[in-house]
């Protein structure tokens, strides 16, 4: 057996300058067909070949004819070889024959599943021509019918393998050589593949007797090696994120060919491979490796593009002392800064508290571990100030409220009654409070005005009737002390006064007290004069 090997090994290396059959070690064999040990040629068979009553051939050895002084006979070794064909037949020992009986299937199983070019079989057939039927079995579980094939009969057809190889009864002992000098002979039927089967592990054969008187023998398989290797092609990796970066491929096996990919949008050189990632378009892409020659094969990669997240910000104005909201939307994960305590994983709002006007930045990485930054400004506005005056007034009385604030320029609401000037008028019947809302750029300030209605003091004088000429006493009588009288007509400024009057006459007092006044009226009335009238009786 290792001369054997040693021998395929050559061969081998003979093949890739000569395109050789070399021999396929195979198994399955159905009958022992070859008598290798004498005298007996019945126990070291199974079955005659020729079993038409009475042939009863089997065919034999170099080393059983030489017992029995025949000529003829297959090589002891089992090995046969015609030109750039080499046979290696099954031991002799054992079942070293698939006998693809007419209406049957053998099937024939590599022991190292292999890619060949051609497959050609050692044949021959019985009791005239034969047609088999051959199917090839992939690794890939793929198949392929070969098609039909005529195998001529061992005695007198044409382009033998080997002639003159002899037959023998299949008897114990006293076997008789029923050969002539050319033959029986052997055969070849060679097989052809594709250029896409030569890519593909043949497994197994199936061979079916399709019509024949027996069928076909079939002795030993060789096979010519292909040489067309699968190439392949690899690139860092096969998922990529839309950045500014070339990459170029691995390639093994055959090389000089050109790269095309579908769909369209991916920038890659046909010649190179090289992918240039920020000038493509994000997609998934199958690449195809297509190389030159009679048997031009191609293979394939899948890759894909992945964009870079779209990360949406919308900028932000806040009051000094407020926090901003700052949300992002776009991608999976997102990392802010300049403060990286901001940072979220799960996309949801942060909380900003700047002092100034800042800038964020925000990097989003998407599901595919793609990222993009993009940047959102926070505009902090200063809060503006806002000063109102409190004010004191008499009932009827109005106050104008004005209000200072510290910037110019921005917006005022008063409340509880709307009014949208700087100032206002008011005359509250009670005391009363105004508010006043300054809006600037956002952000307000306010302020509140105390208008105070004060009370207005009652006030009371009494009237009086005087005779003429007689002093008259007015009184009046305040509710609240504290305050300072005013009579008119006369000016005086005490609470009573002595009036004279020659006929009626009014008197107003005025009472003011915090600067808020009241008044009543005293009268005077004059009693008229009496006049009395005498009169003289004159006595007679």
């Amino acid at each position: 057996m290792k001369k054997i090997i040693t021998y395929v090994f050559a061969l081998l290396s003979l093949y890739t300058y000569a395109q050789t059959y070399i021999p396929i070690v195979v198994t399955g064999h159905n009958i022992d067909a070859v008598a290798e040990t004498a005298p007996d040629a019945l126990s070291t068979t199974t079955q005659a070949l020729d079993a038409i009553i009475p042939s009863n051939n089997v065919i034999y050895t170099t080393g059983f004819g030489s017992f029995y002084g025949f000529t003829g006979g297959i090589p002891n070794n089992g090995t046969v070889v015609s030109g750039t064909k080499t046979y290696q037949m099954a031991s002799y020992t054992g079942n070293n024959c698939f006998f693809a009986q007419t209406g049957t299937t053998q099937t024939i199983t590599l022991t190292t599943p292999a890619s060949y070019s051609n497959i050609s079989f050692l044949v021959f057939s019985t009791e005239g021509t034969s047609n088999i039927n051959v199917t090839l079995n992939y690794t890939d579980l793929t198949t392929t019918n070969a098609g039909n094939f005529t195998v001529q009969d061992w005695f007198s057809g044409t382009g033998a393998i080997i002639t003159g190889m002899g037959r023998c009864k299949r008897v114990a002992s006293g076997a008789t050589n029923d050969g002539v000098p050319n033959n029986p002979r052997m055969y070849a039927v060679d097989i052809p593949l594709t250029c896409a089967n030569q890519l593909k592990s043949i497994s197994s054969i199936n061979v079916s007797g399709v019509s024949g008187t027996f069928g076909a023998y079939i002795m030993a398989v060789s096979g010519v090696s292909a040489n067309i290797v699968a190439p392949t092609i690899s690139y860092a990796s096969n998922n990529f994120c839309q950045t500014a970066v070339s990459f170029t491929p691995t390639v093994t096996g055959l090389t000089g060919g050109t790269f095309s990919s579908t769909p369209s949008g991916l920038s890659i050189n046909a010649n190179s491979g090289i992918i240039d990632i920020g000038s493509s378009a994000a997609a998934t892409y199958t690449l195809t490796y297509s190389t030159p020659g009679t048997c031009s094969v191609s293979t394939t990669y899948s890759l894909t593009i992945n964009a870079s997240p779209a990360i949406a910000l919308s900028n932000y104005t806040i009051c000094s002392g407020q926090t901003a909201t700052l949300t992002a939307s776009g991608a999976v994960t997102y990392a802010w800064q300049p403060d990286p305590t901001l940072s979220s994983t799960v996309g949801s709002p942060v909380n900003a508290n700047p002092v100034n006007t800042s800038t964020y930045s925000v990097t989003g990485t998407s599901g595919a571990g793609c990222t993009a930054t993009n940047t959102l400004m926070v505009t902090v506005n200063p809060n503006p100030s806002i000063t109102v005056s409190n004010y004191s007034i008499c009932p009827g009385e109005a106050a104008v409220i004005t209000s200072t604030p510290s910037v110019a320029g921005g917006t005022y609401l008063w409340l509880p009654d709307n009014q949208t000037t700087a100032s206002i008028t008011e005359a509250p019947g009670n005391s009363a409070n105004y508010t006043v809302i300054y809006s600037l750029n956002g952000c307000t300030a306010t302020a509140i005005s105390v208008v105070t209605v004060k009370p207005v003091p009652g006030l009371s004088v009494n009237s009086t009737t005087v005779c003429p000429g007689q002093p008259a006493l007015l009184t009046a009588t305040a509710s609240i002390t504290g305050g300072i009288y005013l009579w008119a007509p006369n000016g005086e400024t005490t609470a009573a006064i002595t009036g004279a009057a020659t006929s009626a006459t009014s008197y107003t007092v005025t009472y003011a007290l915090a600067g808020c006044t009241n008044t009543a009226v005293a009268n005077v009335n004059i009693n008229p004069s009496l006049v009395i009238s005498l009169s003289a009786s004159q006595q007679t």
